[in-house]
C-alpha cells in the first residue's frame, strides 16, 4: 500500500507552537472483527518552513498483518496531527476519513492523495 500525500499545515503554526507531529493512520477491521489501527506514515514538523508535505508513493511501515489476511478489507484512511505547544497541554486533531476498497483478488497498491486540509476547532 503506497500514498501520496499533499498538505499545507502552515496555519497550524501561531506563535505558541513547538512543532507538530503528522501522521496518516489505516484503520480497518479484519476476519476477526476486532479494529485495528497502524500509523503508515508520520513526520515531526518543526517550523513553518517544513509544512507544505508533498511526496509521493510513500510506504514509510508498511501495512501487515501476521494474523489475518487483508483480501476483501475496507481500510479508512485518517490524516491526523498533534500539535506541540511552547507551553501547556498537547492539542490532537483529525480531518475525517477516506474508505478504501482493497482488490478481491490480489492486494495491490492504492493510492490516495489528501486534499489539502487544515481543521481549527478553536
Amino acid at each position: 500500500m503506497t500514498i501520496d500525500i499533499d498538505v499545507d499545515m502552515t496555519p497550524v503554526f501561531e506563535w505558541h507552537v513547538k512543532q507538530v507531529f503528522f501522521f496518516v493512520m489505516v484503520e480497518y477491521k479484519g476476519l476477526s472483527k476486532r479494529r485495528n489501527q497502524v500509523v503508515i506514515y508520520d513526520t515531526i514538523i518543526r517550523d513553518k518552513d517544513q509544512a507544505l508535505i508533498s511526496r509521493e508513493g510513500i510506504v514509510k511501515y508498511p501495512l501487515i498483518d501476521e494474523s489475518e489476511d487483508l483480501r476483501d478489507v475496507s481500510v479508512r484512511l485518517r490524516l491526523g496531527y498533534e500539535i506541540f505547544p511552547q507551553f501547556g497541554p498537547l492539542a490532537l486533531f483529525g480531518t475525517g476519513r477516506k474508505i478504501i476498497d482493497f482488490p478481491s483478488k490480489d492486494i495491490g497498491t492504492c493510492n490516495f492523495t489528501f486534499p489539502t486540509v487544515y481543521t481549527n476547532s478553536r
